[in-house]
Order: structure tokens, then sequence, then C-alpha cells
């Protein structure tokens, strides 16, 4: 079901955070929606550091720093 959703979507949004990072499921998802050429949006909700594979993949795409946001600029820049 995930990977229909995936294929589907014109924006693959991925939050990101020192757990999410370190998921090997959510390394997948980012790997999937990349070789399907899809938009890839990643939300950092915490400073994390990346790993080199998904600094890699993530530094061509346009990113959202949560943490630097308020709530308002935040909802505006998500949309």
């Amino acid at each position: 079901e995930l990977a229909h959703a995936i294929a589907r979507c014109s924006c693959f949004v991925v939050f990101l955070s020192a757990n999410a990072v370190a998921s090997a499921h959510v390394q997948n998802e980012i790997h999937y929606a990349e070789k399907r050429g899809k938009r890839i949006l990643a939300v950092h909700l915490t400073p994390t550091e990346l790993p080199p594979n998904l600094d890699f993949k993530l530094g061509r795409f346009q990113a959202v720093k949560r943490y630097e946001l308020a709530a308002g600029a935040y909802a505006e820049q998500l949309r």
C-alpha cells in the first residue's frame, strides 16, 4: 500500500529526525521515491546530521527546517 501511494504521489514528503534517519524503512522509502523520479521535500523536525547516502540523495531537493520556523511560517513553507 505504501509503495502504491509513493508511486502515485506528486511530491514525497519525508519528516526527518535522528530516529527517522536511523530507520531502514525511511531510507527505503526515500530510495523508492527517488528511483521513481518523485520530487522529495525533506522536513527536518530537529537538527539532524544526515548519513552520507541520505545527504547525497536529499541534497538536490528542497528542504524545510521546522525547528527554525514559527508555526505560521512552517505552514506557509509546507504549502
